[in-house]
C-alpha cells in the first residue's frame, strides 16, 4: 500500500487555511458527501464488525463505561480492558461514522507490546493508527481527508514526517491491516458509488 507514503507527503505539503480548521465547515463537508441514511448503514455494519471483534459498542450513554466524563471535545473512547468502544451519542451520523472508524482501528493495536517498547510515546502511534486509518478509508471512499490530516499533524509536532519516521514505520503494517478491514466491511466500491 502506498498510502503511508501519499499521508507522509500531504502532511509533509500541509497548509491549513482557516475554514479547514473549522470543524463545522469540516462537518457540513462531511455531510454533505454522505447522506444520514447512508452513513447510518455503514455505521451499523462497523459495530457488527467491532462486536465481531469482541468489543461492544455504546453510543447511547452520555458517558464511558469507567473513567468518568470525558473531555467535551472528546468524541469517541476505546477501552481495552473492558473491550468496549464508546462514542458520543449526539454526533451527526456522518460523524459517528469516523469516529467509529477511529476507534475500531485502535482494537487493531499490539498495546502491550507498544507499551513495553514506547512508553509514553505509545499515544503517537496509537492516534497515528486510528486517524490514519479515517483517513486512509475517507481517501479510498472519496470522502474529505483535511480533518484527519490535521488531526495527525497536530498530534504529531510541528514537523511530523521527519521527526516521527519511526512511528510511520511502526505504524504501517497495522495501519494497512486496519484500513483494508474497515474497507472491506464497509464495501468500499459500493459505498463510494452510493456516496
Amino acid at each position: 500500500m502506498d498510502g503511508l507514503s501519499k499521508l507522509k507527503t500531504q502532511l509533509r505539503n500541509a497548509r491549513f487555511s482557516e475554514d479547514d480548521l473549522s470543524f463545522d465547515n469540516y462537518k457540513a463537508t462531511a455531510d454533505a458527501m454522505l447522506p444520514a441514511e447512508k452513513a447510518n448503514g455503514l455505521y451499523s455494519r462497523l459495530v457488527m464488525f467491532a462486536q465481531q471483534r469482541g468489543y461492544t459498542v455504546d453510543d447511547r450513554s452520555e458517558m464511558p463505561a469507567r473513567g468518568g466524563y470525558p473531555n467535551p471535545e472528546t468524541s469517541g473512547q476505546t477501552d481495552f480492558e473492558l473491550r468496549s468502544i464508546w462514542i458520543r451519542p449526539t454526533l451527526s451520523p456522518q460523524n459517528k461514522l469516523m469516529v467509529l472508524i477511529h476507534e475500531v482501528a485502535h482494537t487493531f493495536e499490539p498495546t502491550f507490546e507498544w507499551v513495553l517498547t514506547y512508553g509514553p510515546s505509545v499515544k503517537t502511534l496509537s492516534e497515528l493508527l486510528a486517524e490514519g486509518t479515517v483517513w486512509a478509508v475517507s481517501e479510498k471512499m472519496g470522502w474529505p481527508t483535511t480533518r484527519p490530516l490535521l488531526y495527525i499533524a497536530n498530534g504529531l509536532g510541528d514537523r511530523p514526517v521527519e521527526r516521527f519516521d519511526a512511528a510511520f514505520f511502526e505504524v504501517e503494517p497495522r495501519l494497512e491491516q486496519s484500513t483494508k478491514a474497515i474497507l472491506d466491511v464497509l464495501g468500499a466500491p459500493a459505498a463510494r458509488a452510493a456516496a
